[in-house]
Protein backbone atom coordinates (compact mmCIF):
# COMPACT_ATOMS: atom_id res chain seq x y z
CA UNK A 1 0.00 0.00 0.00
CA UNK A 2 1.17 3.59 -0.71
CA UNK A 3 -0.82 6.44 0.92
CA UNK A 4 0.10 10.58 0.57
CA UNK A 5 -2.07 12.90 2.60
CA UNK A 6 -4.21 14.66 0.55
CA UNK A 7 -3.67 12.69 -2.61
CA UNK A 8 -5.21 9.27 -1.86
CA UNK A 9 -3.63 5.36 -1.72
CA UNK A 10 -2.70 2.76 -3.83
CA UNK A 11 -3.34 -0.83 -3.24
CA UNK A 12 -1.46 -3.57 -4.58
CA UNK A 13 -1.84 -7.39 -4.31
CA UNK A 14 -0.45 -10.43 -6.30
CA UNK A 15 -2.18 -13.14 -6.97
CA UNK A 16 -0.74 -17.01 -7.50
CA UNK A 17 -2.73 -17.50 -10.67
CA UNK A 18 -1.66 -20.20 -13.27
CA UNK A 19 -1.62 -19.26 -16.73
CA UNK A 20 -5.07 -20.80 -18.22
CA UNK A 21 -4.77 -23.53 -21.27
CA UNK A 22 -7.01 -22.41 -24.48
CA UNK A 23 -9.14 -26.28 -23.77
CA UNK A 24 -9.84 -24.82 -20.57
CA UNK A 25 -11.99 -21.55 -21.77
CA UNK A 26 -15.31 -22.35 -22.27
CA UNK A 27 -17.54 -20.76 -25.01
CA UNK A 28 -19.98 -17.72 -24.78
CA UNK A 29 -22.31 -18.55 -21.81
CA UNK A 30 -25.98 -20.09 -22.94
CA UNK A 31 -27.66 -19.31 -19.56
CA UNK A 32 -31.37 -18.83 -20.04
CA UNK A 33 -31.02 -15.42 -17.19
CA UNK A 34 -29.14 -13.27 -20.01
CA UNK A 35 -31.98 -13.42 -22.47
CA UNK A 36 -34.69 -12.82 -20.13
CA UNK A 37 -37.63 -14.89 -18.50
CA UNK A 38 -39.91 -17.42 -20.16
CA UNK A 39 -42.70 -15.56 -21.57
CA UNK A 40 -44.20 -18.11 -24.25
CA UNK A 41 -43.76 -21.38 -26.36
CA UNK A 42 -42.21 -21.56 -29.57
CA UNK A 43 -44.56 -21.87 -32.44
CA UNK A 44 -45.63 -25.21 -34.28
CA UNK A 45 -45.05 -27.67 -31.17
CA UNK A 46 -48.27 -29.50 -29.69
CA UNK A 47 -50.75 -28.36 -27.79
CA UNK A 48 -49.78 -30.38 -24.06
CA UNK A 49 -52.62 -30.40 -21.32
CA UNK A 50 -51.19 -30.57 -18.02
CA UNK A 51 -52.89 -31.05 -14.83
CA UNK A 52 -52.12 -30.10 -11.14
CA UNK A 53 -52.87 -32.13 -8.21
CA UNK A 54 -52.51 -30.50 -5.25
CA UNK A 55 -54.59 -29.67 -2.29
CA UNK A 56 -52.87 -26.35 -1.36
CA UNK A 57 -54.86 -23.72 -2.88
CA UNK A 58 -51.80 -20.94 -3.04
CA UNK A 59 -49.72 -24.16 -4.76
CA UNK A 60 -52.75 -24.72 -6.82
CA UNK A 61 -52.84 -21.35 -8.51
CA UNK A 62 -49.15 -20.69 -8.33
CA UNK A 63 -48.78 -23.36 -10.84
CA UNK A 64 -51.68 -22.75 -12.83
CA UNK A 65 -50.99 -19.19 -13.65
CA UNK A 66 -46.95 -21.07 -14.27
CA UNK A 67 -48.50 -23.13 -16.77
CA UNK A 68 -51.01 -20.97 -18.60
CA UNK A 69 -48.72 -17.56 -18.66
CA UNK A 70 -46.59 -19.73 -21.39
CA UNK A 71 -49.45 -21.15 -22.92
CA UNK A 72 -50.13 -24.59 -21.53
CA UNK A 73 -53.74 -25.89 -21.31
CA UNK A 74 -54.21 -26.78 -17.30
CA UNK A 75 -56.63 -28.65 -15.15
CA UNK A 76 -56.65 -28.54 -11.12
CA UNK A 77 -57.56 -31.44 -8.98
CA UNK A 78 -57.91 -31.00 -4.88
CA UNK A 79 -56.75 -34.56 -4.06
CA UNK A 80 -55.06 -37.83 -5.32
CA UNK A 81 -59.38 -39.46 -6.19
CA UNK A 82 -60.13 -36.28 -8.23
CA UNK A 83 -56.70 -36.33 -10.22
CA UNK A 84 -57.52 -39.30 -11.43
CA UNK A 85 -60.97 -38.36 -12.63
CA UNK A 86 -59.90 -35.13 -14.52
CA UNK A 87 -56.70 -37.77 -15.99
CA UNK A 88 -59.89 -40.63 -17.31
CA UNK A 89 -61.45 -37.65 -19.08
CA UNK A 90 -59.36 -34.69 -19.79
CA UNK A 91 -56.47 -37.30 -20.70
CA UNK A 92 -53.66 -34.92 -19.94
CA UNK A 93 -49.61 -35.30 -21.33
CA UNK A 94 -48.17 -34.27 -17.94
CA UNK A 95 -49.25 -34.43 -14.63
CA UNK A 96 -47.73 -32.70 -11.68
CA UNK A 97 -48.56 -34.54 -8.64
CA UNK A 98 -48.29 -33.59 -4.30
CA UNK A 99 -46.70 -36.15 -2.18
CA UNK A 100 -48.91 -35.64 0.73
CA UNK A 101 -52.99 -35.24 0.17
CA UNK A 102 -56.51 -35.76 1.66
CA UNK A 103 -58.46 -38.53 0.77
CA UNK A 104 -55.98 -39.86 -1.68
CA UNK A 105 -52.10 -38.77 -1.24
CA UNK A 106 -50.31 -38.66 -4.65
CA UNK A 107 -48.29 -41.95 -4.19
CA UNK A 108 -51.97 -44.34 -4.63
CA UNK A 109 -53.09 -41.79 -7.24
CA UNK A 110 -50.02 -42.52 -9.40
CA UNK A 111 -50.14 -46.65 -8.96
CA UNK A 112 -53.88 -46.30 -10.07
CA UNK A 113 -52.93 -44.11 -12.94
CA UNK A 114 -50.71 -46.16 -14.08
CA UNK A 115 -53.00 -49.06 -14.23
CA UNK A 116 -55.29 -47.33 -16.63
CA UNK A 117 -55.68 -47.17 -20.32
CA UNK A 118 -52.84 -44.51 -21.22
CA UNK A 119 -51.73 -44.20 -18.12
CA UNK A 120 -48.23 -46.05 -18.79
CA UNK A 121 -47.58 -42.75 -20.89
CA UNK A 122 -48.77 -39.28 -19.31
CA UNK A 123 -45.23 -38.02 -17.85
CA UNK A 124 -46.30 -37.86 -13.51
CA UNK A 125 -43.70 -35.79 -11.45
CA UNK A 126 -44.07 -35.33 -7.46
CA UNK A 127 -44.11 -31.75 -6.07
CA UNK A 128 -42.58 -32.84 -2.51
CA UNK A 129 -42.32 -30.49 0.63
CA UNK A 130 -39.74 -33.57 1.98
CA UNK A 131 -36.34 -32.49 1.77
CA UNK A 132 -34.93 -36.10 2.10
CA UNK A 133 -33.92 -37.04 -0.83
CA UNK A 134 -34.01 -40.53 0.09
CA UNK A 135 -37.48 -40.41 -0.34
CA UNK A 136 -37.05 -40.32 -4.64
CA UNK A 137 -36.90 -44.20 -4.41
CA UNK A 138 -40.16 -44.67 -3.00
CA UNK A 139 -41.66 -41.93 -5.52
CA UNK A 140 -39.89 -43.44 -8.70
CA UNK A 141 -40.95 -47.09 -7.30
CA UNK A 142 -44.93 -45.53 -7.48
CA UNK A 143 -44.65 -44.80 -10.68
CA UNK A 144 -43.31 -41.52 -10.51
CA UNK A 145 -40.69 -40.28 -13.72
CA UNK A 146 -39.41 -37.69 -11.36
CA UNK A 147 -39.85 -34.92 -8.58
CA UNK A 148 -39.44 -31.64 -7.83
CA UNK A 149 -39.22 -29.62 -3.98
CA UNK A 150 -41.31 -27.06 -2.67
CA UNK A 151 -40.87 -24.37 -2.34
CA UNK A 152 -41.38 -24.27 -6.23
CA UNK A 153 -38.50 -22.35 -8.26
CA UNK A 154 -39.82 -21.19 -11.79
CA UNK A 155 -36.90 -22.39 -13.71
CA UNK A 156 -36.52 -25.79 -12.17
CA UNK A 157 -40.17 -26.42 -13.11
CA UNK A 158 -39.65 -25.11 -16.59
CA UNK A 159 -36.81 -27.09 -17.21
CA UNK A 160 -38.99 -30.19 -16.16
CA UNK A 161 -41.37 -29.86 -18.54
CA UNK A 162 -38.41 -29.42 -21.37
CA UNK A 163 -36.90 -32.31 -19.82
CA UNK A 164 -39.64 -34.38 -20.33
CA UNK A 165 -41.87 -33.56 -23.05
CA UNK A 166 -39.03 -31.81 -25.01
CA UNK A 167 -40.73 -28.17 -25.17
CA UNK A 168 -39.15 -25.10 -26.12
CA UNK A 169 -39.90 -21.81 -24.64
CA UNK A 170 -40.07 -18.07 -25.79
CA UNK A 171 -37.53 -15.59 -23.84
CA UNK A 172 -37.83 -12.20 -23.40
CA UNK A 173 -35.28 -9.97 -25.32
CA UNK A 174 -34.31 -13.50 -27.26
CA UNK A 175 -34.27 -12.79 -31.04
CA UNK A 176 -37.95 -14.53 -32.64
CA UNK A 177 -37.27 -18.18 -33.44
CA UNK A 178 -38.84 -19.04 -36.77
CA UNK A 179 -41.09 -21.64 -36.67
CA UNK A 180 -39.86 -25.11 -38.09
CA UNK A 181 -41.67 -25.72 -41.86
CA UNK A 182 -42.76 -29.18 -43.35
CA UNK A 183 -40.09 -30.55 -45.92
CA UNK A 184 -41.53 -29.09 -49.56
CA UNK A 185 -42.71 -32.30 -51.45
CA UNK A 186 -43.49 -32.80 -55.36
CA UNK A 187 -47.33 -33.60 -53.81
CA UNK A 188 -47.56 -30.27 -52.16
CA UNK A 189 -47.42 -28.78 -55.70
CA UNK A 190 -49.17 -31.20 -57.61
CA UNK A 191 -52.16 -30.07 -56.82
CA UNK A 192 -51.57 -26.17 -58.06
CA UNK A 193 -52.89 -25.17 -61.64
CA UNK A 194 -50.66 -26.09 -64.69
CA UNK A 195 -50.19 -22.13 -65.33
CA UNK A 196 -49.63 -20.81 -61.62
CA UNK A 197 -46.63 -23.59 -61.69
CA UNK A 198 -45.31 -22.53 -65.14
CA UNK A 199 -44.82 -18.90 -63.53
CA UNK A 200 -43.50 -20.37 -60.47
CA UNK A 201 -40.84 -21.99 -62.25
CA UNK A 202 -40.20 -18.89 -64.96
CA UNK A 203 -40.20 -16.44 -61.69
CA UNK A 204 -37.61 -18.89 -60.18
CA UNK A 205 -35.55 -19.12 -62.90
CA UNK A 206 -35.19 -15.47 -63.66
CA UNK A 207 -33.72 -14.87 -60.09
CA UNK A 208 -35.80 -11.85 -59.55
CA UNK A 209 -37.30 -11.90 -56.07
CA UNK A 210 -40.13 -9.31 -56.55
CA UNK A 211 -41.59 -11.77 -59.38
CA UNK A 212 -40.99 -15.01 -57.20
CA UNK A 213 -42.76 -13.16 -53.92
CA UNK A 214 -45.38 -12.66 -56.58
CA UNK A 215 -45.17 -15.64 -58.45
CA UNK A 216 -45.83 -17.71 -54.62
CA UNK A 217 -48.32 -15.67 -53.55
CA UNK A 218 -50.68 -16.26 -56.79
CA UNK A 219 -49.71 -19.99 -56.55
CA UNK A 220 -50.93 -20.29 -52.72
CA UNK A 221 -53.91 -18.29 -52.41
CA UNK A 222 -55.98 -21.43 -50.84
CA UNK A 223 -53.02 -22.72 -49.14
CA UNK A 224 -51.45 -20.15 -46.50
CA UNK A 225 -49.08 -23.23 -45.02
CA UNK A 226 -47.42 -23.77 -48.69
CA UNK A 227 -47.03 -20.26 -49.04
CA UNK A 228 -45.04 -19.80 -45.71
CA UNK A 229 -42.82 -23.21 -46.68
CA UNK A 230 -42.53 -21.64 -50.52
CA UNK A 231 -41.44 -18.10 -48.96
CA UNK A 232 -38.90 -19.56 -46.39
CA UNK A 233 -37.27 -21.05 -49.03
CA UNK A 234 -37.31 -18.34 -51.93
CA UNK A 235 -36.30 -16.24 -48.45
CA UNK A 236 -33.04 -17.88 -47.90
CA UNK A 237 -32.77 -18.30 -51.80
CA UNK A 238 -32.79 -22.05 -51.90
CA UNK A 239 -34.54 -21.92 -55.52
CA UNK A 240 -33.25 -25.38 -56.35
CA UNK A 241 -35.14 -26.91 -53.57
CA UNK A 242 -38.48 -25.32 -54.97
CA UNK A 243 -37.45 -25.97 -58.39
CA UNK A 244 -36.96 -30.12 -57.93
CA UNK A 245 -40.18 -30.01 -56.10
CA UNK A 246 -42.27 -28.35 -59.09
CA UNK A 247 -44.02 -31.66 -61.15
CA UNK A 248 -42.32 -31.99 -65.10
Amino acid sequence: MESHPDQGALFRIDLPLAEVNQADITGPSTDKAEVGAIIGLVEGQNEYRILVVEDQPENQLLLAKLMESVGFSCKVAGNGAEGIALFQTWQPHFIWMDRQMPIMDGLEATKRIRELPGGREVVIVAVTASAFLEQRSELLEAGMNDFVRKPYRFNEIYDCLAKHLGVRYVYEGAPEQTPPIAPLTPDMLAGLPASAREELKNALESLEPERIANAIVLATAQDPQLRKTLAYLADNFDYPAILKALPS
